[in-house]
């Protein structure tokens, strides 16, 4: 997924807004305070990955952070819900699940202006 998060950065870019990726090459082992600073420093957080949303990492960076005492004001995970995907081109079901760049963007965008 770091193409569709890196395109919705650039775009989010373009509107006026940073955004910083940070990219997990492990889901058991990262470095936790990375991902702490930043949102301490952004207060944002949104989770990019293709898989179900039960048991996703974004669960659990979300109940890291809340652990750690530093909750983000703005969060959002972004990846298949909780129903059955069906078969197609991969490009189909990113834009079927919402997992596009344009579509990242748009949603973290919104998020932020309304919330």
């Amino acid at each position: 997924m770091i193409n569709q998060t890196l395109e919705a950065a650039q775009l989010l870019e373009q509107a006026g807004l940073q955004a910083e990726v940070l990219k997990l090459n492990s889901l058991s082992s990262f470095d936790e305070q990375q991902v702490i600073r930043s949102v301490q420093k952004t207060g944002r957080l949104a989770v990019v990955e293709d898989c179900c949303d039960t048991g996703c990492l974004g669960q659990g960076l979300e109940a890291l952070l809340i652990e750690n005492g530093c909750p983000p004001a703005y969060c959002r995970r972004f990846n298949c819900g909780a129903g059955f995907v069906p078969a197609g081109a991969v490009q189909q079901l990113y834009q079927l699940c919402g997992l596009t760049g344009r579509q990242i963007a748009d949603s973290i965008q919104e998020g932020i202006q309304h919330g």
